[in-house]
């Protein structure tokens, strides 16, 4: 367990010094760059896993931050992963109030009332956040061919590394190579099979437990 979650920190502080350390250099950029996030890499770094809808949020200036937050309120339909209650609730730094802004590229947008399934971490201060920004909401809308879950990346430039090239099935027309930065199109999938892979997935990275 403890060397679970080691190796779950230094994802998380992977992705995080490569998302701030890109995102200076290239400021003046309308997109965030990050590596590409498979499922199995969300529950690695991962703490609390739910299905839900959003059910509040707050914006507000946080006076110890210095900046405007966001706080997103969810309330859960259905636990994957970690202690959660009915609710659970994240921060982002985004959002406007009185006059102040702040944002993100590649923070994704919630509003009321929309189903997702997010992928959440906590924090040493208990403060509970997106494990990948973007990458870490699926959201939930029906079809004539059921319920479906789409990930978005439009806010998002992705770096793809070798890892990555193997699970993206991309058309050979683009032929992207380990490096590369692209635009990923949405991630669209049948809601049965994707939470088949993922309680597969939770079983086999957490050995069943539900911690």
């Amino acid at each position: 367990m403890l060397a679970l979650r080691f190796k779950r920190s230094l994802l998380a502080l992977s992705m995080l010094s490569l998302v701030f350390s890109i995102s200076l250099i290239a400021s003046t950029a309308s997109a965030t760059v990050m590596k590409y996030v498979g499922l199995e890499e969300l529950i690695e770094i991962s703490d609390i896993i739910v299905e839900g809808s959003v059910a509040e949020q707050k914006v507000y200036f946080d006076e110890a931050q210095g900046r405007v937050v966001t706080d997103t309120t969810f309330k859960v339909k259905r636990n994957f992963m970690g202690k959660a209650d009915d609710t659970v609730t994240i921060q982002q730094w985004k959002g406007t109030h009185k006059g102040i802004t702040s944002q993100i590229p590649g923070d994704p947008k919630f509003e009321k009332g929309e189903s997702v399934i997010v992928f959440l971490h906590r924090g040493a201060d208990g403060v509970v956040a997106l494990s990948a920004m973007a990458q870490s909401k699926f959201s939930l809308f029906p079809s004539a061919q059921g319920k479906l879950v789409s990930r978005n990346f439009s806010d998002l430039s992705i770096l793809l590394d070798d890892a990555a090239l193997k699970k993206l099935a991309a058309p050979s027309a683009m032929a992207p190579s380990a490096g590369q930065l692209v635009k990923l199109p949405k991630e669209t999938r049948s809601y049965e099979s994707f939470v088949a892979e993922l309680e597969s997935l939770i079983a086999g990275i957490k050995g069943g437990s539900n911690d």
